[in-house]
């Protein structure tokens, strides 16, 4: 008997963190042509980026939409691609809008801490008269759209599981059934992106990745195993949509994007999907949480530091009634 699957198989939207360019000030103001030559320049280098994009959401949707177009017209290929291409455009569209507004939330949210945090406080004893001056604003960034992540598998699994044992015992955990292990991971001073790889045994886990923006991060990497029912408040919704025009089922990542900000949703049980987080921190959601087939090959993965804070790395077993899994994983940074 297969496991409850309780995560669904959907396609990943894989968020890879901001480029991020510095804002710079020059002495002297730059000539008209000048201006115009650095002005065509970035229209090309963000036309490029969202190229990009674009490419990348589409092979991540392409199997979830073409599916779902097929059932909505079986007989009819070409309104079977017309249909693809709407939903891919909407999704875009609403990857862009939702990417843009999240990171320059949480851009601002971040310089406003380090105001905070840097800012001299003027001194109690008058008997000093010392004056304070606050530290100069750093220069604001211009904000780009988030890249989704650059995902990959490779082959090489059962020598990975020896060498992860042979060297690095201690990233051999078991996870429980109904059980999410957390693994916490601070941005490295020297590191510029981050990169993970992960196996498991006999068996598939759920896989996500948050990030928290934060100026003052742990120092230490963290790993913690929880129990997913000793947390659970309540039902989550259902992960699919009617569709009341042929009663079918519409995947819900077709219709909606879901709002990573929205504060006044239920604060749910981030293991099991949902995108409500307890912590202080503005959190974003980079990838996902869906079931991987870690059991068959080595999962891997890379992102572009977005800025300071923790990466949160989620291995969901809470689908399975059950069985346990092994899980073997490396996380290490890059300059």
């Amino acid at each position: 008997m297969e496991e409850s699957d309780l995560i669904p198989d959907q396609p990943e939207t894989r968020f890879d963190s901001a480029s991020v360019l510095e804002a710079t000030h020059p002495d002297t103001e730059p000539s008209k042509e000048n201006s115009e030559t650095t002005t065509s320049k970035e229209g090309e280098e963000n036309l490029k980026l969202q190229e990009t994009i674009r490419r990348a959401l589409d092979d991540q949707t392409s199997i979830l939409y073409e599916q779902y177009a097929r059932e909505q017209h079986p007989k009819d290929s070409q309104k079977q691609k017309e249909l693809v291409l709407e939903m891919q455009e909407q999704y875009f569209q609403k990857y862009m809008d939702k990417m843009y507004t999240s990171q320059l939330l949480h851009q601002r949210q971040q310089f406003e801490q380090w105001r905070t945090l840097h800012v001299t406080q003027p001194s109690g004893d008058a008997d000093e008269g010392n004056s304070t001056e606050a530290p100069r604003d750093p220069p604001l960034s211009h904000v780009l759209p988030l890249i989704p992540a650059t995902l990959w598998t490779r082959k090489d699994i059962t020598e990975f599981k020896q060498e992860i044992l042979k060297t690095q015992h201690e990233c051999c955990i078991k996870i429980g059934s109904l059980a999410t292990a957390t693994v916490r991971v601070p941005t490295h001073p020297d590191g510029t992106s981050i990169f993970w790889e992960f196996a498991t045994d006999h068996y598939d886990l759920g896989f996500g990745l948050y990030f928290e923006w934060d100026l003052e991060p742990q120092k230490q990497i963290t790993v913690s195993v929880s129990e997913s029912s000793d947390e659970d408040d309540g039902e989550d919704e259902d992960d699919d949509v009617d569709d009341p025009e042929t009663g079918t089922h519409r995947p819900q990542d077709i219709q909606t994007f879901r709002d990573l900000d929205d504060r006044s949703l239920p604060a749910e049980d981030l293991e099991r999907g949902c995108h409500t987080v307890h912590s202080r921190a503005p959190t974003d959601e980079l990838i996902p949480i869906y079931r991987r087939d870690c059991h068959t090959e080595v999962y891997c993965g890379t992102h572009q530091y977005p800025g300071v804070g923790v990466y949160v790395f989620k291995f969901d077993n809470s689908f399975s009634l059950w069985r346990s899994k092994w899980l073997y994983y490396r996380i290490y940074y890059a300059q």
